[in-house]
């Protein structure tokens, strides 16, 4: 039998994290091929004829860790995220396929950032950070043409993560896991009312995720979100998703 060098395991590539464009013609995935790393894109379609040869969209010394294509329809943009020297304070890119990327993130290098939803019209972006503390992430706001603001101040160590918009793009859904690998919690965060002070209310409870998640992704997000805030729910933060 052959002797196989181990050279040729430890050189193996991957290719993951794949993501279709909001017309379903293009493919992002994340691939170590060149090493490190980078977002590639491929195109798609049934007359293509051959399998053709994905091009790269990053090109920096660092990794990239996550990448999201907008959901908004004939928009080609997307967010990735890339830490610097494997530091693991990634920070939020913004590519829409020129030369140079916007760092939506820049002044906060020394904090990691969790991506979330990008929302419907393609114009903002939810993610978690950990700015105030290193070990209390809260929840922003990012619009894309500005500045982030804080709609949801988390005053209880672990990570919050799977940030996701309503259909309506007033209310908010995030899992906060107080521990790897452990059940997390998941906390509604809503307006409290045409009538009332801007504002959110917040509850936790413990919710299996794919059942919470195929209520947040459609139509039935209102009755979760009334099922974990419910009408006892008193104000936990201020800002609001407007």
């Amino acid at each position: 039998m052959p002797t196989i060098p181990i050279s040729r395991f430890l050189n193996a590539r991957m290719a993951y994290g794949p993501r279709f464009s909001s017309d379903g013609q293009r493919l992002a995935f994340l691939t170590d091929i060149t090493g490190v790393p980078q977002v590639w894109q491929v195109p798609l379609g049934d007359d293509l004829g051959q399998i053709p040869w994905p091009d790269q969209l990053t090109f920096a010394s660092d990794r990239v860790m996550y990448a999201e294509y907008s959901p908004a329809p004939g928009d080609d943009r997307l967010i990735y995220t890339r830490d610097l020297g494997g530091n693991e304070k990634a920070q939020i890119f913004l590519s829409d396929g020129s030369a140079s990327d916007v760092n939506l993130t820049a002044g906060h290098e020394d904090a990691m950032h969790i991506p979330g939803e990008w929302s419907g019209d393609g114009q903002r972006i939810l993610f978690a950070a950990n700015r105030r503390h290193p070990g209390l992430f809260d929840l922003y706001l990012q619009p894309l043409d500005g500045e982030a603001r804080l709609v949801w101040q988390n005053d209880v160590p672990g990570y919050l993560r799977d940030a996701h918009f309503a259909p309506d793009g007033q209310h908010a859904v995030v899992a906060r896991v107080f521990q790897f690998l452990v059940e997390p919690r998941f906390a509604a965060i809503a307006q409290k009312g045409a009538n009332a002070p801007p504002g959110f209310r917040a509850r936790e409870v413990m919710h299996q995720q794919a059942e919470l998640f195929a209520h947040a992704a459609g139509r039935g997000f209102a009755d979760v979100a009334e099922r974990l805030l419910g009408d006892g729910s008193s104000p936990s933060t201020s800002g609001f998703l407007a």
